[in-house]
């Protein structure tokens, strides 16, 4: 189906200007009020990346004690409902409550990386089985990037590295000391993103992140005029653009240096344990 009227009635977007004045919740809620059925369900995967990791920062902050970083907007479920449905794991997604069922007695003693990576694990498992090649593609690419951070923070020793992740060819390819300019033909953007890893910053990070899915966003729109590939790409940019302004700095530092501690412990004692 075209869009051609809800598409033109939308602002251009730019990370190189002010945002529109919109409200965000609003503005999602209207376009999700016209899409077709089908697309309607489509678009909630591009909001969950948002209630994972709203639900990731309460699991944490729950079970290891850490600051509560600001709740991430927009969402499809209030703090109120995440919270209850941690308790019952109701009324959730099939990942997110497969995730609360099989680790929920595990989060005391699970590393903050695993507790994160092992809902994403199961949320672009569901991802793989939609029929839309936009989304299929964009959480590929996604996934992509979050595998060259977690070789940023990780040696390649198998027992040591989240599940999803050890047989990862590019997680491999990063981890074994080559330049990281030697990948640069595969991976164009790799050592921007490397940089801004090294800041160890997570404003400077986030920032760089969204830079590098606005450009994957932007070349794949071209070709896709008034679809709901151009109106998906539209509210990620739309996602993207609030996403860095609520990030709480130092919050996220704090947190952001305790799961780079706990990768390299993890990697000492799993050296250790070969010898």
């Amino acid at each position: 189906m075209k869009y051609y009227y809800l598409i033109a009635s939308l602002p251009e977007l730019s990370l190189d200007d002010p945002l529109p004045v919109v409200d965000v919740n609003k503005t999602l809620q209207f376009i999700h009020r016209n899409l077709e059925k089908d697309d309607q369900q489509l678009s909630k995967y591009l909001i969950y990346p948002n209630d994972n990791q709203n639900l990731i920062n309460l699991i944490i902050e729950k079970h290891h004690n850490l600051p509560l970083p600001e709740f991430r907007t927009p969402a499809l479920f209030s703090r109120e409902e995440l919270i209850h449905s941690m308790k019952t794991g109701n009324d959730l997604p099939d990942y997110m409550m497969e995730y609360l069922t099989k680790y929920k007695k595990r989060f005391d003693q699970l590393r903050l990386s695993m507790i994160e990576e092992y809902l994403w694990v199961g949320f672009y498992k569901e991802v793989a089985g939609l029929n839309h090649p936009f989304i299929l593609e964009y959480f590929e690419f996604v996934k992509i990037l979050r595998q060259i951070a977690a070789s940023h923070n990780y040696d390649i020793i198998e027992d040591s590295v989240p599940t999803g992740l050890a047989d990862n060819l590019v997680f491999r390819e990063l981890g074994l000391g080559k330049p990281i300019s030697i990948l640069s033909k595969t991976y164009p953007y790799i050592e921007k993103l490397w940089n801004s890893l090294d800041s160890r910053d997570p404003v400077i990070i986030d920032r760089c992140m969204n830079a590098i899915r606005w450009d994957f966003i932007d070349n794949y729109e071209i070709s896709t005029s008034f679809t709901n590939t151009q109106l998906f790409g539209w509210m990620l940019k739309l996602i993207h653009y609030t996403r860095w302004a609520g990030l709480a700095k130092e919050k996220g530092k704090i947190r952001f240096e305790k799961i780079c501690n706990e990768a390299i412990d993890a990697s000492r004692i799993a050296e250790i344990e070969e010898l």
